[in-house]
């Protein structure tokens, strides 16, 4: 199984320079858990929900006075659709994180998650020979 049959494309974006505020807003309003930070055209860093709360308690400021660039994950830890789901599983553990956006081209088209991996488990033991009759 690839990782095209299990990525989201409806990918959330930010600048380098927005907020936290302007992540976490657009994070919560498209029910994502992250957001792809780009700086200019070019994917630059990941944030997510849980960057925004840590960064919000320990800096005990404002998300709109905390800059993405101060609180992304740089740089980017990237898959391809074409990888293998078994292959994407080593990277995020590799890297110990949780998302991977897939990138075609340099523009990132979609995210994989540990949880989109873990809802498809069944169809990956499915689709492998380990489960046997």
């Amino acid at each position: 199984m690839d990782v095209s049959e299990l990525m989201t494309t409806d990918v959330v974006t930010v600048q380098v320079d927005d907020s936290m505020w302007d992540a976490a807003d657009l994070m919560l309003r498209h029910s994502a858990g992250s957001a792809i930070v780009y700086d200019g055209e070019k994917p630059d860093g990941i944030v997510t929900r849980t960057d925004a709360l840590r960064a919000a308690y320990l800096s005990k400021t404002a998300l709109g006075d905390i800059d993405v660039s101060r609180e992304m994950s740089s740089p980017l830890v990237t898959t391809t659709a074409t990888t293998s789901v078994a292959d994407a599983v080593d990277e995020m553990a590799e890297h110990d994180v949780k998302r991977l956006p897939v990138e075609e081209d340099l523009d990132v088209v979609g995210i994989v998650t540990t949880t989109d991996i873990a809802r498809a488990q069944p169809e990956i033991l499915a689709a492998s020979d380990v489960v046997e009759d």
